[in-house]
Formats: C-alpha cells, sequence, structure tokens
C-alpha cells in the first residue's frame, strides 16, 4: 500500500513539474509573439525609430540591421569599433525593417549585416511571404549599399516550445536565400547556425532560457564571424 501511495505522489508530481514547464514555455513563446502582425504596433519600433531619427552620427562604415538579436548587443564594443551603428529593433518583422530602411541607407554604409525573419517565422506567417518581403528589402538596399550580408535564420534550442517545428521553417527560408547572391552581386550569406548548432538545433550553451535568444558565448562566434569575413574583404 506504501508502495502505491508513493507511487501515485510521485506520477502526481511529475505531472505537475511537466505542467509548470510547458506553461513557462508557452509564456515564454507569447512573450516573443507579443506583438501584433502590424509592424507600428510594436512600441519598441516606435521607440527605436525615433531615437534613429535624432542621434547625431551621418554616416557608419558598418550597420547592424536587426530584431532583438541585433539590438541586445553593442557592436561597438564587441567589435571594438566606431565606425559601427546598431539598427536593431525587438520584435520587428520584415514589413517593419521596410519602412525603416532609411535609418540605414541614410548613414551610406558600405556594409549591412542583416538579421531578419525570425519573428515573422514566430507569427506563422507563410515562408514564401517572409522570403518575398526579404527579396524586396534587400533589391532597395542594393542600390545603395555596396555590400549587404544576410544572415541566415537562427535555430532555436529544445527550450522553445515546438522547436522543431520553428527549426523546419528555417530551414525552409533559409534555404530560399542562397539563389539570391546570384541575383544580387553585393550579397552574401553568413551562417552563424554552423558552430551554435547539431542537427538543426541550437545548442543551450549557446542560448538564453527561452531558447531564442543569444547568449554571450553566441555573440563571441557570431563575432569571430564578422570579423573573418571583414578581414577576407580587405585583401
Amino acid at each position: 500500500m506504501l508502495l502505491f501511495t508513493n507511487l501515485v505522489t510521485a506520477t502526481l508530481l511529475l505531472s505537475i513539474h511537466m505542467n509548470i514547464s510547458r506553461a513557462r514555455a508557452e509564456r515564454q513563446v507569447a512573450n516573443a509573439m507579443r506583438d501584433t502582425l502590424k509592424f507600428s504596433d510594436n512600441q519598441t519600433y516606435t521607440e527605436q525609430t525615433e531615437l534613429f531619427n535624432i542621434y547625431p552620427t551621418k554616416m557608419a562604415t558598418i550597420v547592424m540591421m536587426g530584431s532583438s538579436l541585433t539590438q541586445r548587443v553593442n557592436w561597438s564594443e564587441l567589435l571594438e569599433r566606431n565606425d559601427i551603428v546598431n539598427r536593431g529593433i525587438g520584435s520587428d518583422i520584415a514589413e517593419g525593417y521596410w519602412h525603416r530602411i532609411y535609418s540605414v541607407t541614410k548613414l551610406k554604409p558600405q556594409y549591412v549585416f542583416l538579421e531578419i525573419g525570425a519573428n515573422d517565422l514566430l507569427r506563422n506567417t507563410q515562408v514564401e511571404v517572409i522570403f518575398g518581403k526579404i527579396e524586396r528589402l534587400i533589391d532597395s538596399l542594393s542600390k545603395t549599399v555596396p555590400r549587404i550580408v544576410l544572415l541566415s535564420c537562427f535555430y532555436v534550442s529544445n527550450k522553445m516550445l515546438n522547436y522543431q517545428r520553428y527549426n523546419r521553417r528555417v530551414d525552409s527560408l533559409n534555404r530560399m536565400f542562397h539563389p539570391l547572391t546570384s541575383r544580387f552581386s553585393t550579397l552574401v550569406i553568413m551562417d552563424v547556425n554552423k558552430e551554435l548548432s547539431k542537427d538543426g538545433v541550437r545548442e543551450q550553451s549557446f542560448a538564453l532560457s527561452d531558447g531564442i535568444h543569444l547568449n554571450a558565448k553566441a555573440y563571441q562566434i557570431w563575432k569571430k564571424e564578422i570579423e573573418e569575413f571583414l578581414l577576407q574583404e580587405n585583401h
């Protein structure tokens, strides 16, 4: 009888633990998707674009254009450069990038590192639709920017709810990127995933607890990829 009671108790505790873990994961995804599909409803978008308009910088060699994965880093300090500008906006979607393109092109950069697509994938926008918007953005950027570096979309770790489905969509979008290099001579693809992931899943050692965002170790690897690319460009 005591053994049976212990088994029942253990089962209940396991069930409670699983439910709590699932609820936590669902909250994390909900937080990541808290903004509507309309880019302008994103409060962070409004805050940051207003700041972009008043910043005094007139020119920059490098512009980092992206979502929260880009915004969270002080790129000047990370890369030890004073000619780099951060134009990342948390929760931004591809349509938002299009509407703020002037905040990038007005700086007359030599290089734009473009990290895009993650939030569109989180919102279950069709991959073909996401790609079309990214292609339009690159087409516009290529008219004034000598070199565009498109980041392959980052995988998430198994800490994110439905990570397998999300990563399959990442694969689908990333496959569409590569043919763009034959259309746009100024475009190159940078894939940091190869250093952060295994079998199409980001290793948790390179992720924060939500499984989505990058930790310091991951940014060090991204930094190395950028530095190696720029070294090759200048030789």
